[in-house]
């Protein structure tokens, strides 16, 4: 009795921590939040609740936001799957109620449908700053990057698999040097 009553409380308090999504500037990348943990996040064909379902997610799974509108009072998002975060078979590309997502604007990007490897390190209003080189000293910690700003709608989110250029084979790494460098020049 006491697990029930300690997970609608959790749930209930999740529910209630909402983070706001600008849809004139939506995050790259979100996280799914405010659900129960043996509940799922519907996806719509379209930006309303009475909309078909077409799949679902899990609490905390990880997605990329293609764009958010604005419909009465509410905030809706497209989303889709990046590759490496395949958290359900049930996952469709669709639309998801913002209140739902905990947004994130650091990841890997395509830019204008060119991968290589490009890491976002944040974003202001509607431009986003992509990591495009760094440096590594002898034992392979990044001591400095080199970035540029890009508008947002330019970028589209990807995985450490999908943000590969064609002609190469493996995973993009990059994120991992930039962590490392921000976290020791913070």
């Amino acid at each position: 009795m006491k697990k029930y009553f300690k997970s609608i409380f959790l749930t209930v308090l999740l529910s209630s921590l909402t983070y706001a999504i600008d849809a004139a500037n939506p995050p790259l990348f979100a996280t799914v939040t405010g659900v129960a943990e043996d509940d799922v996040l519907n996806i719509r064909q379209e930006p309303d609740y009475h909309s078909l379902k077409v799949g679902s997610q899990v609490p905390d799974a990880y997605m990329a936001v293609e764009r958010c509108v604005k419909i009465g009072g509410a905030t809706w998002c497209k989303v889709y799957e990046v590759a490496q975060y395949l958290y359900s078979e049930d996952f469709k590309p669709g639309w998801v109620n913002a209140r739902f997502l905990k947004p994130t604007n650091k990841g890997y990007v395509s830019i204008d449908g060119k991968r290589n490897c490009d890491y976002v390190i944040g974003c202001e209003a509607d431009k986003c700053e992509v990591v495009v080189s760094y440096k590594a000293d002898e034992n392979g910690s990044a001591v400095s990057i080199k970035t540029k700003w890009v508008e947002r709608s330019k970028l589209k989110g990807e995985s450490h698999f999908s943000a590969m250029p064609d002609d190469e084979d493996g995973y993009c790494n990059i994120g991992q040097f930039v962590d490392d460098y921000l976290g020791k020049n913070k």
